[in-house]
């Protein structure tokens, strides 16, 4: 029996799931599981029709990650490039690799595309609308959200 004065609501987690059910999301990473798995879960857990967009950027363009532009060979947002028209409702990137794609995407899309990024992107809060890091990262700020560890498919 729980005598405090706190409202009980032990299955708020559980109801969160699935809140974006159906929703087109890009999970943009490196293609490594540690970054995939990352990315996995949290749109298992919001319910979203992800796809799967691996970035392998050339040596130069990869050192310029995060701080860098997505190759100009890529040709990010032109018909028949991986990253083109329709934009995804939500889009999820984890990995230094992954930066330059998802500003990249929240510049052409606008408010319409809802980006997130998993870990510190080291590129500053503007990077996306809202960046998870776990509590031993760094980074704080309004669209900062911190957790122990990273999210995961794992409950």
């Amino acid at each position: 029996m729980d005598v405090s004065n706190e409202p009980q609501n032990d299955d708020a987690p559980e109801a969160a799931r699935g809140c974006l059910k159906g929703a087109k999301a890009w999970l943009i990473t490196d293609g490594s599981a540690g970054m995939r798995v990352q990315a996995e879960g949290v749109a298992d857990a919001l319910g979203l029709n992800a796809e799967a967009k691996v970035v392998s950027p050339s040596r130069i363009w990869r050192m310029m990650a995060p701080w860098g532009p997505v190759a100009p060979g890529e040709r990010f947002g032109q018909p028949g490039a991986m990253f083109t028209q329709p934009w995804p409702d939500v889009a999820i990137a984890v990995g230094r690799a992954s930066i330059p794609y998802i500003r990249a995407l929240k510049r052409r899309a606008g408010p319409a595309c809802f980006t997130i990024v998993l870990q510190d992107p080291r590129s500053g809060p503007e990077t996306a609308d809202l960046i998870w890091v776990p509590e031993h990262d760094r980074r704080r700020g309004p669209n900062v959200i911190t957790t122990v560890i990273s999210p995961h498919g794992v409950t």
